[in-house]
């Protein structure tokens, strides 16, 4: 596999902070939270019981550009956010329209449930209704995790590699080391990577609230706080994060605007538990993508964190101190599930795009709901709003149920 350098030259976002890249970006920049109550996706009777009441959501979506507003409920809605997000990062980089170069375009897809919503939807026209005899054909191929990418090629003609992968939630950095994997074995020069995800069920809050990883709320106020003293679990949040990933080269020929550079990644399994993170695992892969990109410790001088707000906030505190040494009380931390909920798959793309666009504004993004650290959370958690800070290089956690992890390294490219 040849070494060749890998730009990102687009990025595109649907989150419950804005519907665009920018709009997430604004938004988070002034600690405004997505979450709101959702009893309206909760199934009425059926999920009456549920403690958890709350989510970030996308509300009142534009998808009439990418989608016919005739067939739009036959979409999910992890379908509908790839297409806006994947839209928005595709015009961002002004990929050209030659047949010739989208011969050379791919698209990887990390997502755990993009199409759950869908899939309920028809369990309830087959069991409740006994209506499986009237079940639309576009039904299996829309449910399956392959309807956002095959969606995607056919609306812009990319016929490079089409993947469609899952590394729980670490999923939205496996992408772009996955993208990045693609150009350097010389099987397309550009790649849309991102995650897509709308998660927010009865069977999905059920699940985690049974597991004790859910916060048991129905106030939408302060009800995520990662590295708190006080959390009380995750709160769901749905949307999509995209990038357009590039050969370097290639994008320089074209006068792409670069916004940062792949510099490495790590992906490793714990092969330990369905829940709980190996003692060491996450210090390892952290280590193992510094030693990818050719930096060392403090070379990092921004973390996006994972920060899921729930008992593993101390063990990715205690793998950054490993991983990072002294150097990591001096490095901020951002966790923006605190704002834009648990998007799963989509999570760390969207985390990824909203910290280089603080990173370019020199700022660091807040980590809201942080009053009272944890005591073993002990680093630079970042609880004010307006912070000014020059960074250059994002180290981006990414830790997924079932022990799958991910970490990658970026580096801001000014214009």
């Amino acid at each position: 596999m040849e070494d060749k350098r890998i730009a990102i030259t687009g990025m595109g976002m649907v989150s419950a902070l804005g519907h665009t890249a920018r709009e997430s970006y604004e938004t988070a920049c002034k600690g405004i939270t997505g979450f709101r109550r959702c009893d309206e996706l909760l199934w009425g009777e059926h999920g009456e019981q549920l403690k958890c009441r709350v989510a970030a959501t996308v509300v009142d979506l534009d998808a009439e550009h990418v989608i016919n507003p005739k067939i739009r409920k036959t979409y999910s809605r992890g379908t509908l956010y790839a297409l806006v997000a994947g839209e928005e990062a595709i015009t961002d980089a002004a990929i050209p329209p030659d047949e010739a170069v989208r011969e050379r375009v791919g698209i990887v897809i990390g997502s755990a449930c993009p199409s759950i919503d869908l899939y309920h939807r028809m369990c309830w026209d087959v069991f409740e209704e006994g209506k499986a005899h009237r079940l639309s054909g576009s039904v299996a191929p829309q449910i399956s995790t392959t309807a956002p990418a095959a969606q995607m090629a056919m609306r812009h003609g990319f016929r490079g590699p089409n993947l469609v992968m899952s590394t729980a939630c670490a999923s939205g950095a496996s992408v772009l080391t996955l993208a990045g994997d693609q150009i350097r074995a010389g099987r397309a020069d550009i790649v849309v990577a991102g995650g897509t995800e709308s998660p927010v069920t009865p069977m999905t809050i059920g699940s985690f609230l049974t597991a004790r990883a859910m916060n048991p709320t129905d106030d939408p106020e302060g009800c995520y706080r990662p590295f708190d003293a006080a959390r009380a679990g995750m709160v769901l949040g749905e949307g999509s994060g995209f990038f357009v990933v590039e050969e370097w080269d290639h994008a320089v020929s074209r006068g792409a605007r670069i916004y940062a550079e792949l510099l490495g990644s790590a992906m490793t399994e714990d092969a330990y538990h369905m829940w709980a993170p190996e003692p060491g695992s996450w210090a390892r892969t952290i280590e193992l993508a510094l030693r990818d990109a050719g930096i060392g410790p403090t070379d990092v001088d921004y973390v996006s964190a994972h920060g899921v707000g729930t008992l593993t906030d101390t063990a990715e505190t205690a793998a950054l101190k490993s991983a990072l040494g002294d150097h990591a009380y001096d490095v901020p931390v951002s966790a923006t599930k605190s704002m834009h909920g648990h998007a799963f798959a989509a999570s760390a793309a969207m985390e990824s795009i909203l910290a280089l666009q603080a990173m370019s504004e020199g700022r660091v993004l807040p980590t809201v709901g942080l009053s009272e650290p944890d005591p073993e959370c002990d680093l630079d958690y970042v609880p004010d709003l307006d912070r000014q800070q020059g960074s250059e290089i994002l180290l981006k956690n990414g830790f997924g149920f079932g022990g799958t992890n991910t970490v990658v390294v970026l580096r801001l490219v000014r214009p």
